[in-house]
């Protein structure tokens, strides 16, 4: 059984102020067993966290301390205190940790305590869960939602210079200026959110700049969740891929979403009016008048106020007003909650049944007329007697949420209505009207020039988990953790997580595990192919124009697409909570139209699901000016106004800042935001799909076809086997690496699905999936061995004899392995180690020993003869005659010598290349000897034997070492004294290379020798 031991657990105290406290719990009985998964192919949707596991601890001595006693009921923890375990442990938060197996890390992450158990023996144990820093950021993000996301640092003046500028990367961040970037900030690209246009083209090139709102890059809203508030762990994050994809992800914008442009104002007091001085008195007569004019009824005796209550917060961006004392006036279009209370008293006359309305009324302008928008009624019935009732004071308290306009007017009236509404009388003097709530946020419309306080999400309660989860299920990415660094995480497509599993580097990548295969234990293999039924690939339905007529026309929503696997699988599917977005060409210009139609068959705005675009940068397009449309009320007829009648060339513009469904990269292919192809688009006349290069237009063909091909592939199987890994294999464990073994059954390579350990000292369960390498490359012919020799000696002599070393060479090229270079040499040395002892053995010589000879050696004769010291050498018959081979030794091995000159007192000996004997001569015979005299034309000048043999050249008497000129013979003037210039040199036969008077390299020529007479 696994010994505990080598197991050890450490709490590391990151909290604000620590200085780094650790503490090392006891893991007496523990089970660490593990699976490490980073995707599940039942549902290639899923992704899996590395590592999580629940481990429950005893409560040692050790382990009580650590967990602070929590078996103590009485025990408190102090927040003001910078440390999370100990007396302090706190149950509710999370604790960095790390795993260590024989001293070697095999996990970091955090450990969230679950419970403290004490059985009926009384024995404690701390159940905790330890997970990866995946788990945990997941986690911690599970319950937040894309509006508590923090975009306040890009609050700007909403005005046509910022939206222009955003068009070209230009944005305004914590209030300074900056050029950034395509996927940097935000960009105010051209989209129709039906912002008062009326279905009519004169407007065609008349754009309201309500039209034009503030869509952040997708990178920003990764910004925003790595750095937010509560975010604990100091997580970090990178985008990487493809440049294809990087070049994609750079250009997605969300865009705004909601009915109008607009922020939620905090809860909080906007505005406040009351009144608190002297009662005021009126019955029910002359309540309402007609005016002759617009031929309506108004209210008379509105409730005045006497008091403004300053210091409510966002007054001063929002600024409502107090006008003629009764009336509030909004500048700003705003949707909240009004509050208002009355005390009000009465007097009733015999006789009369009635009612006291406390109403809020509401108008759109000044002219406008006032609706009734909420009331409390307070109903009096008749008395008997001829007496007049007093009813008491009561109280009414009126709440109620409405959008209002800017230059819309509140006010508020006590309405008096019944049988006989002059039989009764009101007495108020205690008003109080509060705009804006503590307990729920007010909606604020934007409107030209004013501050735009920019928000991820306003009306939709979207989670950041579902928003992660879908952009990772879009682009299919896989999401792992940096080995350096656990808490940076990082997201890349599954192409380019596979990106080693390539013809031509998956050899080279691969980690060979042939050695811990367990080949004595059971392999299991099955097929992938039945892992779907139906798979389909969804986006969420909307009802903006254009989705709502492909979904009414087709049936299907616009770019989904279902995918057709076999019977014996199950159904499954891909949900994204992103819409996708037909997006039609009209007038020179794609852009998305995120509207519907109302009732009366005219554009209404209207909160859309999110969704991505591609911002593709300025476009060309007719001319066009932004302005104002508005709807006269007079009329009833749209017009347009000039933002600046004097200056309208400044608001015209012949570019447009295009958001659309589809891109062209710099390589000029066509990628589409949609899964399958639709079966009409509005982006060309005639709904005729577009498609350049290389045809991968969806993010079907871009993301996930490589995947499902590899998973329908009949070749592809799922093996499940056991193999001996320890803790530095799981310290090292990267889905990402190919492995390879060879085994019983045969050799292959691998992609790790999934990881079942236990222990170094036990064996794990390994499922793997047959490599599948989908690619147009070159493929790959494998690595080829080095040129590799070596001196292998004869081992088959007989007595007194011992054999030579021989030169075994294998040449570059000969061996192959798909494994990698180094097993390519490999072969080469494996092949020196068997077949070369053969070769050595047939072809070396025996060599007599047991004779040496103590010779000189030099290129020459005469220095051979006088060479000093001079060494021992051996041949194979045992003498010096001519046929003997000449041996050196190379420690006690003899080794062949050059071609050269050996010589003793007596003799001396030419040797060919094979170090065997040619001629010899007596030393007497070298006696005051020169230079051998020999013709060889000379010149510095002379590259070629052809310029020697045309007779046109002068030819020199020279003195040279060797009567047959070889490399390293010395030559020298015709007198001897002097070695000759540097160049070449020829007999006619040969030309030769001489530097420093000695030969360095010797040519053959073509021409037949000079004869010298």
């Amino acid at each position: 059984m696994f010994n505990n031991d080598y197991y050890e657990i450490y709490l590391i105290d990151s909290t604000t102020g620590s200085t780094g406290n650790y503490a090392k719990l006891d893991c007496e009985g523990i089970d660490f067993s593990s699976t490490f998964q980073v995707a599940d192919l039942a549902d290639i949707s899923t992704r899996k966290a590395a590592i999580s596991k629940t481990i429950s601890f005893k409560a040692t001595k050790n382990n009580n301390v650590i967990f602070g006693n929590l078996s103590n009921l009485n025990r408190y923890v102090d927040d003001s205190v910078n440390l999370s375990f100990y007396f302090n442990f706190d149950i509710t938060q999370d604790i960095d940790c790390i795993v260590l197996e024989n001293k070697v890390q095999i996990f970091k992450g955090k450990l969230q305590f679950i419970s403290s158990n004490r059985d009926s023996s009384g024995n404690i144990t701390y159940e905790c869960y330890i997970k990866n820093y995946i788990a945990d950021f997941f986690y911690i993000i599970n319950d937040k939602l894309i509006s508590d996301l923090n975009f306040s640092g890009f609050s700007h003046t909403y005005n046509i210079q910022n939206i222009v500028n955003s068009w070209s990367n230009i944005y305004t961040k914590n209030g300074v200026s900056i050029t950034g970037n395509t996927g940097d900030g935000f960009v105010y690209s051209m989209i129709d959110y039906g912002a008062n246009i009326a279905n009519d083209t004169s407007f065609d090139n008349q754009i309201d700049y309500r039209n034009f709102r503030p869509s952040f890059y997708l990178k920003e809203y990764f910004n925003a969740l790595f750095t937010q508030t509560g975010l604990t762990g100091n997580y970090s994050y990178t985008v990487t891929g493809s440049t294809a994809f990087m070049d994609e992800f750079n250009k997605l914008i969300v865009p705004n979403n909601d009915s109008d442009f607009s922020f939620a104002q905090a809860p909080s007091i906007i505005f406040e009016v009351n009144r608190n001085t002297t009662p005021v008195q009126y019955n029910g007569n002359n309540q309402t008048y007609r005016d002759n004019t617009n031929h309506r009824t108004e209210y008379n005796n509105l409730i005045g106020f006497n008091n403004v209550l300053t210091g409510a917060t966002g007054q001063t961006l929002i600024n409502p007003a107090l006008v003629n004392g009764n009336r509030i006036v909004f500048n700003k279009t705003i949707n909240t909650t009004v509050s208002a209370q009355i005390t009000f008293s009465s007097a009733q006359f015999s006789g009369t049944d009635a009612q006291i309305s406390f109403q809020c009324l509401y108008r759109t302008s000044s002219t406008g007329q006032f609706n009734n928008i909420g009331q409390i009624v307070t109903n009096y019935n008749s008395v008997t007697g001829g007496a007049i009732q007093y009813n008491p004071a009561i109280t009414s308290n009126l709440v109620l949420t409405n959008q209002f306009d800017a230059g819309g007017e509140m006010a508020f009236v006590l309405y008096i209505d019944g049988h006989v509404p002059e039989g009764i009388s009101v007495n108020y003097n205690l008003v109080d009207v509060k705009i804006g709530s503590q307990l729920n946020s007010s909606q604020v419309t934007v409107g030209l020039n004013d501050v735009a306080v920019l928000v991820g999400q306003n009306t939709q309660i979207i989670k950041q988990v579902d928003f992660l989860k879908s952009v990772i299920q879009m682009f299919n990415l896989y999401v792992y953790p940096d080995p350096d660094n656990p808490k940076h995480i990082i997201f890349t497509p599954y192409n380019d997580y596979y990106s080693k599993f390539n013809a031509n580097t998956i050899v080279k990548n691969a980690i060979n595990w042939t050695n811990k295969i367990d080949n004595a234990s059971t392999f299991k293999q099955t097929p992938v192919s039945d892992i779907f039924n139906l798979y389909t690939f969804n986006f969420k339905d909307d009802t903006d124009y254009y989705s709502k007529y492909y979904k009414d026309k087709y049936g299907v929503t616009y770019g989904n697409l279902t995918l057709t696997g076999t019977t014996n699988g199950q159904d499954k599917s891909i949900d994204l909570i992103f819409g996708s977005t037909p997006v039609p060409f009209y007038n020179g210009r794609s852009v998305p139209n995120l509207w519907e139609l109302d009732t009366n068959n005219l554009k209404k705005q209207k909160v859309t699901v999110p969704r991505l675009l591609f911002y593709n940068g300025l476009q060309n397009c007719p001319n066009y000016e932004i302005g104002i449309v508005s709807l006269s009320a007079a009329t009833q007829q749209y017009y347009f106004s000039h933002i600046d009648s004097g200056n309208t060339a400044s608001y015209t513009f012949s570019q447009y800042a295009q958001a659309n469904e589809f891109s062209l990269s710099a390589q000029y292919e066509f990628v589409d935001l949609t899964f399958g192809n639709p079966l009409e688009v509005f982006y060309t006349s005639g709904g005729v799909l577009l498609n350049y290069g290389s045809g991968k237009k969806t993010l079907y063909d871009r993301y996930y076809s490589n995947q499902i091909a590899e998973l329908t592939d009949s070749n592809t199987r799922i093996i499940e086997l056991t193999a001996y890994l320890n803790e530095v294999d799981i310290q090292n464990l990267d889905f990402r690496t190919p492995v390879y073994f060879n085994s019983v059954l045969g050799q292959n390579y691998f992609k790790i699905l999934k990881v079942e350990y236990s222990n170094s000292q036990s064996p794990s369960t390994i499922t793997l999936q047959t490599a599948y390498l989908n690619d147009s490359n070159t493929p790959f012919s494998g690595y080829y061995n080095s040129t590799y020799a070596a001196f292998i000696q004869k081992n088959n002599c007989g007595s007194g004899y011992t054999g030579e070393a021989s030169y075994y060479l294998i040449p570059s090229g000969k061996y192959v392995s798909q494994i990698s270079q180094a097993n390519a040499d490999a072969m080469a040395v494996n092949e020196a180690a068997t077949s070369g002892q053969t070769f050595a053995n047939a072809n070396g010589i025996c060599v007599n020993t047991g004779v040496t000879f103590n010779l000189g050696f030099a290129i020459t004769p005469t220095q051979a003869s006088t060479t000093t010291p001079r060494g021992n050498y051996c041949t194979n018959t045992g003498t010096l005659n001519t046929g003997s081979t000449i041996f050196g030794f190379s420690g006690n091995v003899p080794v062949r010598n050059i071609s050269s000159y050996y010589a003793n007192s007596t003799y001396y000996y030419l040797t060919d290349t094979s170090s065997t004997i040619v001629s010899s001569g007596t030393t007497a015979s070298l006696s005051g000897m020169t230079y051998d005299a020999y013709f060889v034309e000379g010149s510095t000048k002379t590259l070629t034997c052809s310029s020697a043999n045309d007779g046109s050249g002068t030819y020199v008497n020279y003195k040279i070492s060797d009567p047959h000129p070889v490399i390293n013979t010395i030559v020298k003037d015709s007198t001897g004294t002097s070695y000759v210039a540097d160049g070449f040199y020829s007999d006619g036969t040969n030309s030769y290379s001489v530097t420093g008077g000695v030969i360095t390299g010797s040519y053959t020529c073509s021409r037949s020798p000079v004869i010298i007479s």
